[in-house]
């Protein structure tokens, strides 16, 4: 099983890298970011199952759905997610020790929606001349929806996990234009993202924040770039 999981990450991280090569991020028109002032988060985020990919797990069941999660739109992320299974991710039925971590995660008051709202609101105001703001004075909304995150194996030999996290950034004006949109994520290989292993996360939950704020930080800035 090892062995097997091993491969189709290999495979995954060579179309993935064919699909990263002829695809760039859109940048925000001047034009369009000169309409905004204050820009307000929805904080209204459907956080979908935890995804746990340990080492040597099998990879075949949830494949299609990861891929479908992080590539654009296109004739080859079509054809790669019809090559998996039909399982969507973030969905797909959380296995026993996803939801041993959804609990953790519950119980220590860590929630990845609200990581991700408070990365990005910290790297806009540090970073952008937009203010984060209520809706009912800001001149753009920002719509998030978490395709999936959690943790996973970098490869099958290792048992070291590695924060995951897939994100959809929208920003919309007041008049309903959607100005920019794009899909952002970090994977388990994902420079500088900080490992850590499971035994040690149920002996220090926090250890779940620390992974996960600094995936949701690299979205951000991601995001920040990008516009």
């Amino acid at each position: 099983m090892g062995i097997k999981s091993h491969i189709i990450k290999i495979i995954f991280c060579f179309l993935l890298s064919l699909v990263i090569t002829g695809c760039a991020t859109p940048h925000m028109s001047a034009a369009d970011k000169a309409k905004i002032k204050n820009i307000n988060i929805d904080n209204k985020i459907k956080v979908p199952n935890l995804t746990y990919t340990s080492q040597g797990e099998e990879l075949a069941d949830t494949s299609a759905g990861v891929l479908g999660a992080i590539m654009p739109i296109g004739a080859l992320g079509a054809a790669v997610v019809a090559g998996g299974a039909s399982v969507a991710a973030g969905n797909s039925v959380a296995n026993p020790t996803s939801k041993e971590l959804m609990k953790l995660a519950a119980d220590n008051n860590i929630h990845i929606d609200q990581i991700v709202v408070k990365q990005i609101s910290s790297q806009i105001e540090q970073n952008t001349q937009f203010k984060i703001s209520s809706i009912a004075s800001a001149d753009a909304k920002m719509l998030i929806n978490i395709n999936y995150y959690g943790l996973s194996a970098s490869s099958a030999f290792s048992s070291k996990i590695y924060p995951v996290l897939s994100v959809d950034i929208k920003v919309v004006l007041a008049d309903g234009k959607v100005i920019w949109k794009d899909r952002i994520y970090v994977s388990e290989l994902t420079a500088g993202t900080p490992a850590c292993t499971l035994a040690a996360i149920k002996q220090n939950p926090q250890l779940l924040s620390v992974e996960w704020n600094a995936a949701a930080n690299k979205v951000a800035k991601d995001f920040v770039k990008a516009i």
